[in-house]
Formats: structure tokens, C-alpha cells, sequence
């Protein structure tokens, strides 16, 4: 049976043994999540625990990226030329999704992998879901701030965060243009 740590924060049984690699350790904890119920909790605990859930697809969502980022490295060195069609492949049957949608993830995790530390921050936190990273890395067309220049990067994880709290992707597009708008010509943004 599972038991309460503190503030709220179940023990997964079985997880985290010595020497379980993070896929097992991850099945596991998908194992135990499938028989939580609702029945004896109130509605602000349901609406809680649907909140405390969204921030795990967040959390998820960022382990995939970083998974996905370095298969897609990894690939680069050993077979450079298949490196785009093969890992594409790999991740849409690995996300049970389309070719194309397969490549695109490979995309979305290089970006926030590599250009958008923040954001991937933010949906490493469970700050905001998949949805929200993948409009705000979307919405632009020039290339993201360097985490050196923590003006930009401090108003572009608030307005991330902020925008994101809702799971509005159209409100954190608008954020986004707000501060290109803002930073542009500024040195913070390129192209």
C-alpha cells in the first residue's frame, strides 16, 4: 500500500529500488497511477489532484524532450545522414503518433533542449504542459535569448509561467510577441 511523506506526496510501492533504471522505476509509478481513484475524495481534492496530474504531463513531457534530444544526438555520430527519418520514426512509435508528429517532437526537443532552458524549465517544473511549450516554441521565428542574457530569459520564463497557468497557448503566443516586441533591436533577440 502507499503511504503519505508529507505535503501531500504519495510513496509509489516498488519504485526507486536499488538498481531499477528510470524505465522501471517510471512503469511502475504508471502501474500505481492506474488504480488511484477519486471516489472518497472531495471535489476541491479531485480538482487538486486533475491540477497535480497536469504538472506531471508537464514533468513527462520534459523527460521525453531530454530522452528524445539525446537519441537525436546520439544518432547524429552514428548514422548522420538517417539521423532526421530514423529517430523520427523511432519517437512517433514510441508516442504511439504520426511520422510527421514524430518529427516534430524531435524539433521541439532540440529547441527547448538547446535554445529554450527557461521554457523547458518551466515544463520540467509542470509550470506548463506540452501544448503551451510547443506554441511558445512555435510562435516565433527568431532565434531565443541565451540564458546569459537574464533579462530576457527572467521575462521569458514569467511570461511563460504566467501565460501557461491556464494551458492557454494563445495567451502565452501573445506573451511571446509582447516581448519580442519589446526586446527587439536590443541585442536579446537575433534574426
Amino acid at each position: 500500500p502507499s503511504e503519505v511523506l508529507g505535503d501531500g506526496v504519495w510513496s509509489v510501492p516498488g519504485a526507486g529500488l536499488a538498481g531499477d533504471g528510470p524505465v522501471v522505476v517510471v512503469a511502475r509509478f504508471r502501474s500505481w497511477l492506474a488504480g488511484v481513484g477519486s471516489a472518497g475524495l472531495t471535489d476541491r481534492e479531485r480538482i487538486d489532484l486533475v491540477a497535480e496530474l497536469e504538472r506531471v504531463k508537464g514533468a513527462a513531457s520534459a523527460v521525453q524532450a531530454r530522452a528524445t534530444d539525446a537519441v537525436a544526438c546520439s544518432r547524429r555520430v552514428v548514422a548522420p545522414r538517417d539521423v532526421g527519418r530514423s529517430v523520427g520514426s523511432m519517437v512517433a512509435l514510441a508516442r504511439r503518433e504520426s511520422p510527421s508528429l514524430g518529427d516534430r517532437f524531435v524539433g521541439l526537443s532540440r529547441a527547448l533542449v538547446h535554445e529554450m532552458p527557461h521554457t523547458m524549465a518551466a515544463l520540467t517544473e509542470g509550470e506548463c504542459g506540452e501544448r503551451v511549450a510547443v506554441a511558445v516554441v512555435a510562435s516565433q521565428g527568431w532565434r531565443w535569448w541565451k540564458s546569459s542574457q537574464t533579462e530576457a530569459a527572467g521575462a521569458l520564463y514569467s511570461a511563460v509561467a504566467a501565460a501557461s497557468r491556464g494551458e492557454d497557448p494563445g495567451k502565452a503566443k501573445e506573451a511571446m510577441a509582447t516581448l519580442a516586441d519589446k526586446y527587439a533591436g536590443t541585442g536579446y533577440a537575433g534574426r
